[in-house]
């Protein structure tokens, strides 16, 4: 009887210790539904980053992890930089079914401005594509920039040597500090 107890009491707990055990793999799971974390390496080949979620520079590197880009008609590629934080999605809180979504900024990777009058896509460095209402520039580097106005006004300040071409629809033409002259096509950028 004693024994029928003991086989009764034993197979309670480890029915017990198997419930504590789900519940602790179900708060990690709950905890890894939605993760932020900074981009450590980027395959363009595969459109995936690997992630560190942790608090030093490589203290929980992920696997591989797909990036969710805007693909169709209107899609645009900006390949994701070391550095940049992202947010991790993962179905049932599993890291191995994670998607990685771009956007924030932290201290080490600040907004480009503060200003809520104007869109700002920063590339590459130093160039910035400025739009604001009915205005628009492309800035190259802190020396030169493209800049259409309302009405129609183009203007283009540039430092240096520079050659402009200008295309009409029929014709190029080439702008130097002295005429307005026929030019041939620009190079294709390779």
């Amino acid at each position: 009887m004693i024994e029928t107890l003991l086989d009764l009491l034993k197979g309670a707990l480890e029915r017990l210790d198997a419930l504590e055990y789900l519940a602790a793999e179900q708060k990690v799971r709950q905890s890894n539904i939605v993760r932020t974390g900074v981009a450590q390496s980027f395959d363009p080949a595969t459109n995936s980053v690997v992630m560190n979620l942790g608090d030093d520079a490589a203290s929980f590197l992920t696997h591989s992890i797909p990036v969710f880009t805007h693909g169709g008609a209107g899609a645009d590629w900006r390949p994701i930089k070391a550095g940049q934080q992202m947010t991790l999605l993962c179905a049932d809180g599993d890291l191995s079914n994670a998607v990685a979504i771009p956007g924030g900024f932290h201290d080490a990777n600040p907004a480009p401005s503060s200003s809520a009058a104007e869109d700002l896509v920063c590339a590459r460095g130093t160039v910035r594509l400025r739009t604001s209402a009915g205005a628009a520039s492309v800035e190259a580097d802190s020396k030169s920039a493209l800049r259409v106005q309302p009405g129609g006004w183009v203007t283009a300040a540039v430092q240096g040597t520079t050659q402009f071409v200008i295309y009409d629809g029929s014709q190029y033409w080439m702008i130097n500090p002295m005429a307005l002259l026929p030019a041939a096509p620009p190079p294709k950028a390779s």
